[in-house]
């Protein structure tokens, strides 16, 4: 099973991803940046999905930091982001950009398998 890191401060919608997620991917997740660098040093993820504005270390500087980490730099980096869509995000090396508002969770998980290259899932 696939290892991915769901990185968002809102707790209970980390609780509810999560199991929205487990069916498909084994989910780690992170409430700010700092410990989202942590964990991704101690599992490399497959894929990150974030929000992009974070605590402690933002959305931009978490996509800088998995490009320049060499176990992770080429895996998907999502951003799941309540915020309105900043195209710097895509020019620092985030692949997609998803909005909470209007994207349903199987939407989610259908972007992710995308962007591993799965297929038929």
């Amino acid at each position: 099973m696939r290892e991915i890191l769901f990185v968002h401060p809102d707790e209970k919608l980390l609780v509810i991803y999560q199991q929205k997620l487990k069916p498909h991917f084994k989910v780690h997740s992170a409430v700010d940046g700092l410990s989202a660098v942590r964990k991704i040093r101690l599992i490399s993820p497959q894929a990150v999905i974030s929000e992009y504005r974070l605590p402690l270390l933002s959305g931009k500087a978490l996509v800088r930091f998995v490009r320049s980490y060499s176990p992770t730099a080429t895996i998907p980096f999502i951003f799941f982001s309540q915020e309105h869509f900043d195209p710097q995000a895509l020019n620092l090396g985030a692949n997609d950009w998803l909005s909470q508002q209007t994207t349903p969770p199987d939407v989610v998980i259908e972007k992710i398998h995308y962007h591993l290259g799965v297929k038929n899932v």
